[in-house]
């Protein structure tokens, strides 16, 4: 990429991501009154392959996100670690040096520093980040719905007939929360295969070269603990549907068409309406993350794990490992 495309790159999403306060909708239209339908949450775990499905369902017009809609559908795209929204309270966010979001009252973990991507439903912080609905207060309510309908008013060109998505990962262990704000929320949990995205994840652990053991205990709890709270809240749901990013590397267009099905968008041509977007919008962030879809991602983390990583994850994760049909 030359110099100038960077430069134009990097305008164009400031440009997205910015517009959000000052945007001239703001001045004519009631935030306030703007309502809130069946928000769509993307759950699972981070590399685990959400962005490229939820940016299938941002191709479709009345789709919005923090960035955009389907005019822009490839932007920054989880409203918990955008630094845009770093002065939210802090149960709503992902707080890590990486993503430009911390306030400088965060906690500094004597192994992981102010460190919490893979971190945050492992069983030395999951209690710091899970949420039920006892922890439901008319403060925290008002603060996302207020986010969220700011995103509506800055993008959707009809906001009461537009539908949020989100896939803040760190909401997997929140759903019961959620529930309360938003009744009719759907929620779309993928799983990835532990053995992959676990060794994957825990090679970047900062405790990795000195105890990579337990940097693969710690992302092994993570993963498990993310889905085993995120299906046990969903089980009497009927706003929920549960996928395999395995399965859709396989097969994305029969996946995709699930998808649509379950958000009541059955009519939609989707392998039509993903064949009209070649690549991804100048401005996007990481561009790579869609079609053609790379079938053997998994692979390489295979080839590179050793048995005692492997004998790690399948004992912390084994009931899920099974349920899923990762054995």
């Amino acid at each position: 990429m030359t110099l100038s495309r960077k430069i134009i790159k990097k305008i164009i999403a400031h440009y997205q991501e910015k517009k959000i306060y000052w945007h001239p909708r703001l001045l004519y239209r009631s935030t306030h009154n703007i309502d809130i339908k069946k928000p769509i949450f993307m759950l699972g775990v981070q590399g685990g392959g959400l962005t490229v499905m939820s940016r299938v369902i941002r191709l479709l017009p009345h789709i919005v996100y923090i960035s955009g809609n389907h005019r822009f559908w490839a932007g920054a795209d989880e409203l918990h670690n955008s630094p845009r929204f770093k002065h939210l309270p802090n149960q709503l966010l992902l707080r890590s040096p990486g993503y430009y979001n911390l306030l400088g009252h965060e906690k500094n973990h004597p192994d992981f520093g102010y460190e919490r991507a893979f971190l945050y439903a492992s069983s030395e912080f999951i209690n710091e980040y899970r949420m039920t609905e006892n922890d439901w207060t008319p403060e925290l309510d008002q603060a996302l719905k207020q986010t969220i309908r700011r995103c509506l008013c800055v993008y959707a060109s009809n906001p009461n007939q537009a539908q949020f998505i989100d896939m803040s990962q760190s909401y997997s262990v929140k759903i019961p929360f959620l529930n309360r704000c938003f009744s009719d929320a759907r929620f779309i949990i993928v799983s990835r295969n532990p053995y992959a995205v676990c060794w994957k994840q825990a090679q970047k652990s900062a405790i990795f070269n000195k105890d990579p053991q337990r940097a693969v205990q710690l992302s092994a709890e993570h993963w498990h603990n993310s889905y085993a709270y995120a299906l046990n809240d969903t089980k009497d749901s009927g706003h929920v549907l549960t996928l395999r990013f395995e399965d859709f590397m396989q097969d994305p267009i029969a996946v995709s068409e699930k998808i649509f099905s379950f958000l009541d968008q059955s009519h939609v041509d989707v392998k039509n309406l993903i064949a009209q977007h070649k690549t991804a919008p100048l401005g996007s962030s990481e561009p790579d993350k869609w079609f053609p879809i790379n079938h053997n991602v998994n692979q390489n983390h295979f080839k590179t794990m050793p048995d005692w990583a492997r004998e790690i994850i399948g004992k912390q994760c084994g009931e899920l490992v099974q349920r899923f049909g990762y054995e």
